[in-house]
């Protein structure tokens, strides 16, 4: 009778521990897959901030140099060798750093009316060498001064 208690009892404690250790691998991977949505979220959300700064910053620039030096902050932005547009590269925390790990590529095109310029202008943000994590289209129209 003694010995059927004592094994019913390291039964109980071996389905116990068993159970335990179930709990903690589904909980690990649990965790494990919030970090990495967390980081991948964070990466995102940097990415729409600086692309907005940057949309704000092209619509505020009269033409691409000037875009370029309203982007040039920290010796961080360069004019593109192939085609009308300006690289920045930015830190993790957004601030302008030449050896960041955002990249944003500022494309512009300018289509001239009779009462002004429409300006348009694609801005792409990566992080390192990836693929695009973000892109924004921005469009504005400055009036031509009136004689």
């Amino acid at each position: 009778m003694k010995k059927a208690r004592w094994s019913s009892f390291y039964s109980e404690a071996l389905l116990l521990v068993v159970i335990f250790v179930a709990l903690v691998l589904v909980l690990t991977g649990v965790f494990t897959a919030a970090r990495a949505q967390s980081a991948s979220a964070r990466r995102l959300s940097r990415a729409v901030t600086i692309a907005a700064n940057t949309a704000e910053t092209v619509s505020a620039a009269a033409d691409g140099g000037e875009l370029l030096a309203l982007l040039n902050e920290n010796a961080n932005a360069f004019p593109m060798k192939d085609t009308a547009g300006v690289t920045a590269y930015y830190a993790a925390d957004g601030t302008p750093d030449p050896e960041g790990e955002f990249r944003v590529d500022v494309f512009t095109l300018t289509e001239s009316a009779a009462s002004g310029s429409l300006f348009s202008g694609r801005i792409l943000v990566s992080c390192g060498d990836e693929e695009p994590v973000y892109h924004l289209e921005t469009v504005y129209f400055r009036e031509e001064a009136a004689p």
